[in-house]
């Protein structure tokens, strides 16, 4: 290649005429027989890193760089000419390129007495090769001394025994050369599982030959870094403490990347640990000395000497006292602090509670303590990191605590701990300081703490487990205190604070709750006499805790707030009612639920926030029933009618969502026997079924199922509401027709989804009667909101209504001019879109789900074959949309449970237009395209 190629000619000096001899060069230097001059190699370096040079020149001086490495001897010849410490940094750098180049890719091939020059060049760089230790550049200093370890990685100690008898000759040539050594025993150690090429046998090899040299190798690192930080601390010379702070950074260094691969004990007997907890007071060289306690730290083992580890974590704690390190410290310092600590005892908790020998200064149980109520201390941080980063100690610890491999923490360790986490549970305000360097912003924390929390909980289940009364005592006084002073504050309470903070009593009361030993529970007596004690105990607190739930809940004179924060929290206590065995206190809660439940009721009047209230208080109550009796059914057998007649009461009345009819269903479904027989279970079904039917067959559901342009209108055609205002006598039946279809497929799915007994219940004539009754007007309102979207229906919509066509699956409204936050019934086309969409997904899954009833479903088809087609006359307009949803809720199902002699003349109604529609539209879409 022609070096005319490389350089454009706007770089005279490298691109003379071919007649000169610089272009003699030129031709024979592609021919391999002659040198390249050293000013070229300079130039190009100069074109290489200069930003202002086009990019075409500058990718042409990398070219010829790397091409000056193919040559073995000219690369050698040209690294001992540029890697002098007159030349430039530029020059120097691509000097020990072009060595690192030999070891790394070219020193298998290189021939013995080659590989051993290279050596000794090696070394006489760092005797010679650099300036002083203030004034060397600090990247020269690491490419200088990465030529040794690079070597060393390959060929000590077998083919090198003398490395470290050099290096620690090399120590005593002053200070910039003991820089140089510490730097290279560096790198040594840090190539050792850094370097993915390297085998498994010589990394055992090294590790070996290194196992060896920790003795001398610790003591060297100690002695020079007492020697230079009493130096530093000593001298006023700011030369001299320039030069002994970066020896002690040096050794610092070193021992970080030592740290991981020697032994504890090793560690341990140089007297390194001491010296590192003395230099955590220095603001000069903290960080690094933290840096190697977390690599120490890190380690785990079992094998770590106890006098002098437990000696460090005493003197770390004395640090830590009053005015100590926890006040000289920043976040930064605090996190990593925390993470050595939390580390420490993960790995080596063994060793510090261990037993003292009879010369050891420290003292076990208080350093023991006293480290606990440390990581307690960190554990209730204000920044979420820190706190986060002692879960992993806590988790191991609590785990050897259950398994008695450890001694049970203090009381006082216990509750401050308890409190810690607790606190950690609330939701962060967008006001909130977290003092985290690490968290940007408001959005970053609330992510933090989502990730958080869940850690956070399962910490307070193990900490319940390691003494459930405590546990319990501290719940109950929390949620007891936050209710007294809700009461106190009455009306001037903020309710997003106040939700926040019920919402993480809630969590900790089911975190505690959960994590309780089963036995504790029991009716029956323990075996042993401490837990027969410590279940009296639990029982004891789970009464007061439900007792203060009651009695908050009845003397808040129907605060709907306390209502629903109240019977949220009742469902944990499963267990306790479950473990009582006489149902008495399972029975009154959940009458109690119900006649509550009646007495919540929200008007037409009301603001948004009090119908939230409202909601949520209802939903909250009939959520909870639910969940007690699906967990105490049994239980609640002598309560049943009277529980029973609650629930039929409370769906007899208006205002109850279709969310509330759901649970209400539930509740039915659960009591009407846990233990059922399949007449049991018909006589039931024939029951509950037997209100929704006949209100959906009534003629007033007949009449709104049928009219569907008068959804739109209010009226009949020619009383158009033109404006999309005013009364809409319909709306009400609308709702009310929604409700009723969402009443018949709750219980529809519970058949579906129910247990044996359930499902054959479901196949027994009286039950499928009621449903071939339910089909007709199934089929009506489907087939009236399919009318909607005809073509000429839809063009005589007035624009004002145009919007109940919206493309609106994960919308709030259809209505441009609406606002969230209004009331829906301010806008008519929101309203009706809403009501459209939520009525033809429940309609379609009704449907759907009534193909289970063979003889219901398939039986009235095969009767009546009309029924099909007010389903399916209309599918040629449906939107895609709407086509998606009818094959996955409606056309599936039904193909699945199809008769076999019903197959061709059903699929042929109900799945033969689908397809018709798709491929036509595929059809047309790719015609389109091309």
């Amino acid at each position: 290649m022609s070096l005319f190629s490389l350089f454009p000619s706007s770089y005279p000096l490298l691109l003379p005429d071919l007649e000169t001899e610089g272009g003699r060069w030129r031709w024979a230097w592609e021919r391999g027989s002659m040198s390249v001059p050293l000013e070229h190699v300079q130039e190009a370096l100069q074109v290489l890193h200069d930003p202002q040079r086009p990019a075409e020149q500058r990718r042409a001086a990398h070219n010829f760089c790397e091409s000056v490495k193919e040559q073995d001897g000219e690369a050698f010849r040209l690294a001992s000419l540029l890697a002098a410490p007159h030349m430039p940094h530029t020059s120097r750098h691509f000097g020990f390129q072009l060595y690192e180049h030999l070891i790394t890719r070219r020193w298998d091939a290189l021939p013995q007495d080659s590989r051993e020059q290279l050596k000794q060049v090696s070394l006489q760089v760092l005797a010679g090769g650099t300036l002083d230790i203030l004034t060397e550049a600090r990247f020269i200093k690491e490419k200088a001394s990465q030529l040794v370890s690079l070597i060393a990685k390959r060929e000590w100690p077998a083919r090198w025994p003398d490395l470290f008898e050099r290096l620690t000759a090399l120590t005593m040539e002053g200070d910039t050369r003991c820089e140089l050594a510490l730097l290279v025993l560096r790198s040594i150690g840090e190539g050792v599982f850094e370097d993915e090429k390297m085998g498994d046998a010589r990394r055992h090899e090294l590790l070996q030959a290194l196992n060896a040299e920790y003795p001398s190798l610790f003591g060297f690192c100690f002695s020079t870094l007492e020697t230079n930080y009493t130096n530093f601390g000593a001298s006023s010379d700011p030369t001299v403490k320039g030069v002994s702070r970066m020896l002690v950074t040096a050794c610092l260094q070193t021992l970080e990347a030592y740290a991981p691969l020697a032994s504890m004990p090793q560690i341990c007997d140089s007297g390194v640990l001491p010296g590192l907890r003395a230099l955590l007071h220095s603001s000069d060289v903290r960080e690094q000395a933290l840096d190697v306690l977390l690599a120490i730290a890190s380690k785990k083992g079992k094998d770590a000497p106890h006098a002098p580890f437990c000696a460090l974590i005493q003197g770390i704690l004395e640090s830590c006292g009053s005015g100590g390190l926890l006040q000289e410290f920043g976040y930064s310092e605090h996190k990593r602090l925390s993470q050595i600590l939390s580390n420490f005892g993960a790995n080596h908790f063994y060793t510090i509670q261990g037993t003292c020998a009879g010369d050891c200064a420290c003292k076990a149980p208080s350093v023991r303590e006293g480290f606990l109520q440390l990581m307690a201390t960190f554990t209730g941080y204000q920044a979420l990191t820190v706190s986060e980063s002692t879960a992993a100690f806590w988790r191991t610890f609590l785990d050897l605590q259950a398994s008695d491999a450890v001694e049970k923490m203090p009381p006082a360790v216990h509750a401050a701990l308890l409190d810690a986490l607790a606190n950690k549970l609330v939701h962060p305000n967008e006001g909130d300081e977290d003092a985290d360097e690490d968290v940007a912003d408001y959005d970053e924390l609330v992510k933090l703490w989502t990730m958080s929390k869940p850690k956070h909980l399962d910490l307070l289940k193990r900490l319940a487990a390691a003494d459930p009364v405590q546990a319990l005592n501290y719940a109950g006084m929390r949620l007891q205190s936050a209710l007294q002073g809700y009461a106190e504050a009455g009306g001037r309470a903020d309710p997003t604070a106040a939700s926040e903070t019920f919402e993480a009593l809630s969590g900790l009361l089911d975190a505690v709750m959960s994590g309780v030993p089963a036995w504790a529970f029991s009716s029956a007596p323990c075996a042993e006499p401490a837990q027969e004690g410590q279940r009296g105990q639990v029982v004891g607190a789970c009464q007061s805790i439900t007792e203060m739930l009651l009695e908050a809940e009845g003397s808040s004179n129907g605060d709907l707030f306390v209502a629903g924060v109240v019977f949220r929290s009742l469902p944990t206590m499963i267990p306790f009612l479950k473990g009582q065995g006489n149902g008495q206190g399972a029975g009154y809660i959940v009458s109690r639920m119900l006649t509550r439940y009646k007495t919540i009721q929200w008007s037409p009047t009301d603001d948004a926030s009090r119908r939230t209230l409202v909601l949520n208080a209802r939903r909250r109550i009939s959520t909870s029933s639910v969940k007690i009796a699906h967990a105490l059914a049994t239980e609640l057998l002598p309560h049943r009618g009277e529980v029973t007649g609650l629930a039929q009461e409370l769906l007899g009345s208006s205002a109850i969502t279709s969310d509330e009819v759901a649970h209400i269903y539930e509740l039915l479904f659960v009591l009407s026997n846990p233990v059922p027989s399949v007449e049991d279970q018909a006589v039931f079904l024939r029951e509950v079924m037997s209100a929704p039917v006949i209100e959906w067959v009534s003629q007033a559901t007949t009449d709104v199922v049928s009219r569907p342009q008068a959804w739109i209108h209010g009226t009949e055609p020619g009383g158009a509401r033109a404006s999309g205002q005013g009364d809409d006598p319909l709306r009400e039946p609308r709702v009310k027709c929604q409700g009723t279809i969402m009443t018949l497929l709750c219980i529809v799915r519970r058949c579906v989804t129910g247990g044996s007994a359930l499902r054959a219940a479901a196949a027994t004539p009286s039950v499928n009667e009621q449903v071939a009754m339910v089909l007709p007007n199934l089929a009506n309102i489907i087939h009236s909101i399919h009318t909607l979207w005809l073509p000429e229906v839809r063009a005589g919509v007035s624009p004002v209504w145009q919007g109940i066509y919206r493309s609106v699956e994960y919308e709030v409204t259809a209505d441009p001019e609406f606002r969230l936050g209004e009331d829906m019934s301010s806008s008519p086309p929101s309203e009706l879109c809403t009501w459209l969409r939520h009525s033809r997904d429940s309609a379609y899954q009704l449907l759907g789900m009534l193909c289970g009833f063979k003889q219901g479903f398939y039986g009235s088809i095969e009767a009546n074959p009309s029924l099909l087609k007010p389903l399916t006359c209309h599918i040629p307009s449906m939107e895609n949309r709407h086509l998606r949803q009818w094959l996955r809720l409606v056309v599936t199902p039904v193909a699945l449970g199809c008769p076999k002699h019903m197959l061709d003349p059903l699929m042929g109604q109900v799945l033969a237009p689908v397809l018709a529609l798709a491929f036509g539209r595929l059809n047309e879409g790719y015609g389109a395209m091309r």
